[in-house]
């Protein structure tokens, strides 16, 4: 794993635990929170992208998106 890719998956990482923040100050429902921690993001994710514009965090869904798929 070379350095570009660490940095990469650090981003991720970074974002996935903003998104995640994000979600959980607007829904207090602790077993979807939980579900999303447990599946590592891939959950955060498509309900990041569903909810990005209602949430006002569409930017942030648009940069972790671009990560995810140059870290596959």
């Amino acid at each position: 794993m070379g350095i570009p890719l660490m940095f990469v998956a650090f981003a991720s990482f970074v974002c996935f635990v903003l998104v995640l923040v994000k979600t959980i100050n607007e829904r207090r429902c602790s077993a979807r929170n939980s579900l999303e921690v447990v599946t590592c993001g891939i959950w955060d994710l498509h309900l990041g992208l569903d909810h990005a514009g209602k949430l006002s965090f569409r930017p942030l869904m648009l940069i972790w998106t671009t990560l995810t798929i140059v870290h596959l």
